[in-house]
């Protein structure tokens, strides 16, 4: 199934999107509401073995690893990562402002390229969170967004900025 992005009128605040019933499927960006289907199985599977490959790294900092959570990068944009890692106070926060994960993992949707690409990935740039991971499972890489650094694309193996000492398989974590 491709996924398409659909876009309320606008502009909305965080306030409107704060009045969303729980798990409505939106994301905030820039004052656009914007929706998508649920993800496929394997982008799911992803999801979930990105989640447990860093769960014992962020556990033994305190931390948690969570999908789709509501996370605040600007005034008028909030999204929900498809892998969260959050640490210290982070952890604890029911504030999306507040909740500042290490890492950030979106997954590349086929109907979704060119937003995650774009919009979404520039607002994440604009945040400067430690780390941000676009992963595309069709080419198995992943591209590595840190503040004052120019993107990197990385292909094999990968290792989170909070947990330098793991080394991530990507062949194994992007399988089919």
């Amino acid at each position: 199934m491709t996924s398409t992005m659909t876009r309320p009128r606008g502009p909305f605040t965080v306030a409107d999107y704060l009045r969303l019933p729980e798990g409505a499927p939106y994301v905030l960006v820039g004052g656009h509401l914007l929706m998508s289907p649920s993800p496929t199985l394997r982008h799911q599977k992803i999801i979930m073995r990105i989640a447990f490959a860093l769960l014992p790294a962020a556990e033994s900092r305190g931390g948690v690893v969570l999908s789709d959570l509501d996370t605040g990068l600007e005034e008028d944009t909030i999204v929900r990562p498809d892998v969260l890692v959050l640490l210290d106070e982070a952890a604890r926060s029911n504030d999306p402002f507040q909740r500042r994960p290490a890492l950030a993992v979106e997954i590349l949707s086929p109907g979704n390229e060119d937003y995650d690409r774009g919009l979404k990935w520039e607002a994440y740039r604009r945040s400067r969170l430690p780390e941000v991971w676009l992963v595309d499972p069709e080419r198995r890489s992943v591209t590595v967004q840190r503040p004052d650094r120019p993107d990197e694309e990385v292909i094999g193996r990968i290792a989170p900025a909070f947990a330098p000492e793991l080394s991530l398989d990507l062949t194994r974590l992007l399988a089919d």
